[in-house]
């Protein structure tokens, strides 16, 4: 959950090797979002906001760095924690639709065992519901997903996010990291470091047969009507 390079120890937030490596630490976002893990309150009061603040104030007090989150409810709640942190910043990863469609529904398949849509939603689309095929779902599901990215990006101050390309990041990782880093810079003043991990690259959206590939792009060319294409 937060990252640094300083401290090791037990993790009890996620499945990675120490307390302070980067993974969705719901049992810390569960204190203000509940254990529904796919999607946020609509609200937050001004007592859970201040909890929250005093929260991370204490940790970064506590470890002397940026604290680092990496929570995909997040996605969903970027302008409410741009007014509770003044000095937030965003990383948007920007993924290709149709690779985001079939790695929900490899997720889906392995996590859930094809039931109720796997990943964060804005509202009550599900995979394998009354009305919806699995991926009809799906790609209905991560439209509105990257819709709302998009439509609170466009209400916060263009300085405190940058957005990424997953493929370019993934093909050339020290560059990216470099432009974060520097993004971040202009923002927070404080001296960074990045570090690259050389663990293996996960390729699920790339391991499908043709017909599903060829399904979910019919059914993208299908709701091409709902895609918001307005720049970050």
């Amino acid at each position: 959950f937060p990252y640094t390079t300083l401290f090791r120890s037990h993790n009890y937030y996620g499945q990675t090797a120490g307390l302070f490596e980067i993974n969705d630490a719901h049992e810390v976002w569960d204190q203000w979002y509940s254990g529904d893990h796919s999607t946020i309150p609509e609200n937050l009061s001004i007592d859970v906001k201040k909890n929250m603040f005093s929260y991370f104030s204490k940790l970064y007090s506590s470890v002397g760095v940026p604290i680092i989150s990496k929570s995909g409810r997040n996605s969903l709640n970027i302008f409410q924690l741009d007014s509770i942190f003044d000095n937030g910043f965003f990383i948007v990863i920007d993924r290709n639709l149709e690779d985001i469609v079939i790695s929900t529904l490899r997720a889906t398949s392995t996590f859930k065992g094809g039931r109720k849509g796997w990943g964060i939603k804005v509202d009550d689309t599900h995979i394998c519901n009354d009305n919806n095929d699995q991926v009809t779902s799906a790609v209905i599901q991560c439209i509105k997903v990257k819709n709302k990215i998009r439509s609170q990006l466009r209400k916060i101050d263009k300085r405190k996010y940058i957005v990424v390309d997953y493929k370019i990041f993934c093909n050339d990782t020290e560059a990216q990291l470099q432009l974060i880093i520097n993004a971040f810079a202009l923002v927070n003043k404080f001296k960074y470091k990045g570090k690259i991990c050389n663990y293996p690259k996960f390729k699920a959206s790339s391991c499908v047969d043709k017909k599903l590939i060829n399904k979910v792009q019919k059914t993208i060319r299908k709701y091409d009507y709902m895609i918001e294409r307005t720049h970050y």
